[in-house]
């Protein structure tokens, strides 16, 4: 099983979002979710198939479309990484390359909190892992030259089972 380390202790990231007609920011904490369970077959000739065991990243700033995306991926056992902004997901993904682990697939929208959009991510996370797997989840419109080879663009409104099946497709 692998388990990605954050270099920094979780209390020191942090996002600010205003709320309702507050011009005051108010300061949240930002929280990596790691699943810790990993899928077995069990049974006579019994194979674990599919995307399980498979390391997701998931990248999303509305935590209730990315609770969506990952209960999808946890239904198909799939260890799952979090994060809202692409600046957490970059020191994700250098952190699990680290610790040695990998991550398989990285699901982001385009347009999120921070400096880096879900294109710039991507491309990162392609220099880190060249091998890595790619989908983008947005309601912004495809940027063509933007996203990188063998990826994926699915537009929002997505059924999650999109994404499952895209997923698949790509790790076949």
């Amino acid at each position: 099983m692998r388990q990605i380390v954050h270099p920094r202790p979780p209390c020191a990231f942090w996002f600010a979002r205003r709320i309702g007609n507050d011009q005051a920011l108010k300061w949240f904490p930002i929280e990596y979710k790691i699943s810790d369970t990993e899928f077995r077959a069990e049974g006579p000739g019994a194979q674990v198939t599919g995307l399980a065991n498979r390391t997701v990243l998931i990248v999303e700033d509305e935590w209730l479309v990315r609770m969506e995306l990952v209960a999808a991926f946890e239904d198909e056992h799939c260890i799952i990484v979090e994060a809202a902004s692409a600046e957490d997901a970059c020191d994700a993904l250098r952190a699990s390359r680290g610790s040695g682990g990998r991550v398989d697939l990285l699901v982001t929208d385009i347009r999120l909190t921070g400096l880096l959009t879900g294109w710039d991510l991507a491309a990162k996370a392609r220099d880190i892992d060249a091998g890595i797997g790619v989908i983008y989840v947005s309601a912004n419109p495809p940027a063509p030259g933007r996203d990188v080879s063998d990826s994926v663009f699915i537009d929002k409104p997505a059924l999650v089972d999109q994404v499952v099946v895209a997923a698949r497709r790509l790790l076949g």
